[in-house]
């Protein structure tokens, strides 16, 4: 029993749609090839009507045909037939049908009552999570969401599919508003420029993968393309923001190191005042690129959320930001730190916040999404710890590769490698970083996919 029906109320259904819906696919098969792109077993509100829409498809993938007697022959030998109401209450399913012409309207009032009650029981499910967990209300707002816009993303397929001709005008407006962007780079940027130059800048890259070993530079990658990327937005009567949100450390200490980088000086200088000292007898003007750093960063269109945060709660700030400002890009550092909702294993919760990273990509404009992640290599197989979803799901995947010496340190030449983009040309760059400032510069291409 449903909570609508202990509170004294039927929850939405079409049993009369159901019972007709069935019946023509017993009759047609091209009906039930109609019906298939409307309904899925759980939209039907009673359990036997369930139970013989399970036996249609169960029939129709074994490759036979689709009618009364094949479909009684399969309830029969799991033993349903009889719980279904017979071979009889198919016969009286197929006698209910006026015309197998209308099986659309049939199977969308199905799928439309289904809805409704997903939205009903998700609507009790939120206000149980209220009782049950009162200390993160943005995390238990962020998975409702994220459901509803599950159950809202399907009420929007209801239709069937379109002609091309059509369907086409829409996709137009959309490669014409690409066609009509006049520069060569977009503001997202690596801010290096042999890359943003091959690649068009980030605007296009979506969710985005950097893959690489511990302390290999993913971090100091990522911030160089907010900052770049900031800087670029910088201007006058604007609302455009990019969004930081560094998962792995302090926001104070995430601004020193950006302000090492934005006045290309040494960040051990802001440790403590021995190494200010120091850094400051090798560069006379350190104080000078100091105060020019902290004015530059604090005029950057930069949103800066630290701490412990779920997927619910990032996205939560997110909107919350949207509703004021224009996120052109989101930072995620990183990807592993991203708190998952609860669910059976690690990797499902991963997946479930790799898919709802695309879903926010697609709710802030397709903007570009960027999240470092650490890697397990076995014997060349590089991919995310823990979570290879990531990898699945994103629209770029960017791998960083770098050497040791001879002491065990890391090399200061890299290699960026585009292994992965719906939108950006796949390529390999030679990079130099500077670990002392975090900057990444002077690179050169050594390989460059047609």
């Amino acid at each position: 029993m449903t909570h609508d029906e202990t509170a004294g109320q039927t929850p939405p259904q079409n049993l009369q749609a159901e019972q007709v819906a069935l019946g023509c696919c017993l009759l047609d098969p091209g009906a039930l090839e109609i019906a298939g792109e409307f309904v899925a077993t759980e939209d039907f509100y009673r359990e036997a009507h369930r139970i013989i829409w399970g036996a249609i498809c169960q029939v129709r993938d074994s490759g036979s045909p689709v009618d009364i007697v094949t479909v009684s022959m399969a309830l029969k030998r799991d033993g349903r037939l009889e719980s279904v109401g017979g071979a009889e209450y198919l016969t009286a399913m197929i006698g209910q049908v006026p015309t197998t012409a209308h099986v659309a309207l049939y199977a969308g009032e199905v799928a439309k009552t289904s809805l409704a009650r997903q939205a009903i029981a998700l609507g009790a499910e939120m206000q149980a999570g209220g009782y049950t967990n009162p200390d993160r209300p943005a995390d238990l707002i962020g998975d409702m969401i994220h459901k509803l816009e599950t159950v809202q993303h399907r009420a929007a397929l209801g239709e069937r599919p379109l002609l091309e001709a059509d369907a086409l005008g829409e996709d137009l407006l959309e490669i014409e508003r690409h066609l009509m962007r006049t520069y060569m780079v977009s503001p997202e940027r690596t801010g290096v420029p042999e890359v943003d130059r091959a690649t068009g800048g980030l605007e296009d890259a979506g969710v985005t993968l950097i893959m690489g070993d511990t302390n290999a530079g993913k971090s100091s990658l990522l911030r160089q393309i907010a900052l770049s990327t900031a800087l670029e937005l910088l201007a006058p009567n604007t609302s455009d923001v990019v969004m930081l949100f560094p998962l792995e450390e302090s926001r104070w200490r995430w601004n020193r190191r950006s302000l090492g980088w934005l006045g290309c000086f040494n960040t051990r200088a802001l440790r403590n005042k021995p190494f200010w000292d120091a850094e400051l007898s090798q560069m006379p003007d350190l104080p000078e690129r100091f105060d020019a750093a902290v004015n530059t960063l604090s005029r950057l269109p930069l949103v800066i959320c630290g701490g412990d945060l779920s997927i619910g709660e990032i996205e939560a700030h997110c909107r919350s930001v949207q509703r004021k400002h224009t996120i052109r890009l989101v930072g995620i550092d990183y990807a592993q730190k991203i708190g998952k909702p609860a669910t059976a294993n690690e990797e499902q919760g991963f997946r479930e916040v790799a898919q709802r990273l695309v879903r926010l990509r697609d709710t802030l404009g397709s903007i570009p999404i960027l999240a470092p992640s650490q890697i397990t290599d076995v014997a060349g197989d590089r991919r995310p710890m823990h979570a290879r979803a990531f990898a699945q799901e994103a629209d770029t995947v960017m791998d960083i590769q770098r050497n040791r010496d001879e002491k065990g340190l890391w090399e200061r030449m890299a290699v960026l490698s585009i292994m992965k983009s719906r939108e950006l040309d796949a390529g390999r760059w030679t990079l130099l970083t500077e670990f002392e400032t975090g900057r990444w510069e002077s690179s050169q291409p050594v390989e460059q996919a047609a």
